[in-house]
């Protein structure tokens, strides 16, 4: 299909989204990737990333390769696609070789139009071998500060996206992020092997958004306070899941309509969840980072942390999440000194040995039965709270490093591996008629799988297990049992629930003399978490400088302005005018009494307010010597 045959890029956006015109600057990087230009495109949260490749992807004949490292940002572009009636899919963790197989064929020969995987699925040899027989348009890397390490999420396995582009030779590259400094454009760009890249970005200024930071103890009481008086919709985001359910209660319990979410729940409980969100039908959605991204909603009011984030970069991006709609909205920041505390206390566990980072490594091989030359190609449910405790590791400092051991590539670490219990009939109908017969105990549960989940045998359906247990009165370990049972006679491809974390096993288990770590290069990663947690600190606790101009200087914006909507400002506002007044007093005192004057006859006409501030005044002017004291009077000199 040539450009002048294609359906219009305006066309496509009326069709599927409902928009009749683009956002500043979208139509000019579809252009560029339509054109066959690779293309970065730098858009602040909530520019409306995603349009800029699935727009031109839905032009051109042939599929879209989305390049992308959360499986919680990966199901919720593929939900939102298909919710407008665009064929699309993924690849990620938890599924069967068989299901991969499936879908990978069903891109090849079927109509879908956009395909969605992790960079660690790039270097296998399954997914190779098929990429080249795929009719790809564009390849999309989403999130693409992760292939710097300048950036504050580094993936290594962000380098194998170099292996994509040379199996498909010619297709154009778009790289997005919404938040890179100088030095993480120029690495993306080098990284990524980008030629002559038309670079497209926006500025990082967001003149409806209000910065406001407070310091305090009582963070429910102020949250609640801070809400019922902005009145509108709102997400408020936690560091860990248990902490969303806990302030999603206490904020139900004040009257205010609230849920959780995190990657720990499944697809459907999140999806029910992020609708009721959506139509305003949910006030407040609490959250881990796992939530917002894709998700398009313009008219939130507000978005609160209750603890600082880790970097700057990872607070704009929440952050912005707030008035899409370019009306006036809160990015509200709560912490006391406990929070200030936790960063010094990171700081001090960013300061990790490679004698650290290889008696972890064993410990966790130790903890998964992994033996020295096994375990490859194999995953692995990983307790993370279970080991900390018997390893007496602490949660953040063993995140630290686990990470680090994620970029040696000793393994994968996968927190968002919800994967809900499925199975499909291998065999023919022929087949299990006849394992049926010879195997009598299984008789009325295969009966019961027949009956109740249709499908089965071209695809893999959902069961409910309670449902199971109900319909044939029986136990759940004994129903678990027999679908085992099943499984491992080749029957049914069978998978139980998940929602531990998964660490995946490339490499076999390696003796600790064959483990190769480049110390120069972790010493710097650590080096800029501890620098990055410093300008968070900074950020959080400062009360002199404009907070949008902070923000813009971190990522090497030239500053407008003040704001003049920062809690910063507002102060400032407040003690310019307070001054303003007290100075008028002190003119009028002089007038009033022209020789000497009473503290009470100064104070005479002030108000409570502005009382402290005179009387620091007269301080100061006495300091001057342009006042004199004696006994109750001050008299002019």
């Amino acid at each position: 299909m040539t450009q002048s045959e294609m359906i219009s890029p305006n066309e496509i956006l009326k069709k599927y989204w409902g928009y009749d015109a683009f956002r500043e600057q979208q139509l000019e990087i579809i252009q560029s990737l339509l054109e066959g230009n690779d293309t970065l495109a730098l858009l602040p949260t909530g520019g409306g990333k995603s349009v800029c490749f699935q727009v031109p992807a839905m032009c051109l004949e042939g599929m879209c390769i989305v390049v992308c490292p959360l499986i919680a940002l990966m199901k919720d572009q593929v939900y939102q696609l298909r919710k407008r009636g665009i064929l699309a899919t993924a690849i990620y963790s938890g599924m069967s070789k068989t299901e991969i197989d499936h879908t990978l064929d069903n891109c090849i020969y079927g109509t879908y139009k956009f395909l969605y995987v992790s960079p660690e699925r790039l270097d296998t040899e399954l997914f190779k071998a098929r990429v080249v027989k795929m009719n790809v348009n564009a390849i999309a890397i989403d999130e693409a500060h992760c292939i710097s390490q300048w950036g504050y999420d580094f993936r290594p396995a962000y380098m194998q996206i170099n292996t994509l582009r040379a199996l498909l030779d010619g297709v154009p590259l778009i790289a997005l992020t919404a938040s890179a400094t100088d030095k993480v454009v120029e690495d993306i760009i080098e990284k990524l092997e980008m030629q002559q890249p038309f670079v497209f970005k926006k500025s990082f200024y967001r003149s409806n958004l209000s910065y406001v930071v407070y310091n305090e103890n009582d963070k429910i009481n102020r949250l609640v306070k801070i809400v019922k008086k902005v009145n509108g919709s709102g997400v408020v985001y936690m560091r860990n899941r248990k902490m969303t359910e806990q302030i999603a209660l206490a904020l139900n319990t004040h009257g205010i309509s609230a849920d959780y979410y995190h990657a720990g729940l499944s697809m459907d409980e999140r999806s029910k969840k992020q609708e009721s969100w959506i139509d305003n039908k949910t006030q407040i959605i609490v959250a881990t980072n796992a939530f917002g991204m894709g998700i398009d909603k313009s008219n939130v009011r507000i978005v609160a942390h209750l603890s600082p984030p880790d970097s700057l970069e990872e607070y704009y991006q929440e952050a912005g999440r707030g008035g899409r709609d370019e009306q006036l909205a809160y990015a509200v920041m709560l912490f006391n000194n406990q929070d200030i505390e936790a960063i010094e206390k990171k700081k001090l566990q960013a300061k990790i040995t490679i004698k650290d980072i290889i008696n972890t490594y064993n410990s966790i091989c130790n903890f998964l039965n992994i033996g020295v030359e096994s375990g490859a190609n194999t995953s692995f449910d990983f307790d993370i709270q279970k080991f900390a405790i018997n390893y007496k590791q602490e949660s953040n400092r063993l995140m630290t490093i686990i990470k680090l051991q994620e970029q040696a590539s000793l393994y994968r670490f996968d927190d968002s591996n919800f994967s809900p219990t499925r199975f499909k009939i291998l065999v023919s109908d022929a087949d299990v008629y006849k394992f049926m017969v010879a195997n009598k105990a299984t008789e009325n549960l295969i009966k019961s799988l027949l009956r109740l989940y249709p499908g089965v045998y071209t695809k893999y359906v959902k069961i409910n297990v309670a449902e199971l247990v109900a319909y044939l009165k029986t136990s759940k370990e004994e129903v678990i049992r027999k679908l085992n049972f099943l499984h491992n006679n080749g029957i049914i491809d069978f998978y139980l629930n998940n929602q531990l974390p998964q660490l995946h096993f490339i490499l076999p288990r390696l003796h600790e003399n064959n483990i190769s770590l480049d110390y120069k290069s972790i010493e710097w990663q650590l080096r800029r978490k501890q620098e990055r947690l410093n300008l968070m600190q900074d950020y959080t606790t400062q009360l002199t400088l404009c907070r949008s101009n902070t923000i813009l200087h971190y990522f090497n914006e030239k500053s407008i302005k003040i704001c003049g909507k920062c809690d910063v400002c507002i102060l400032q506002k407040q003690a310019k005018y307070h001054k303003e007044i007290t100075q008028n007093i002190i003119v009028n005192l002089k007038t009033k009494y022209p020789t000497q004057f009473t503290l009470e006859q100064a104070l005479d006409d002030a108000s409570k307010l502005h009382e402290t501030m005179i009387i620091e005044h007269l301080r100061q002017l006495c300091d001057e010597s342009k006042l004199l004291k004696k006994g109750v009077y001050f008299s002019w000199k």
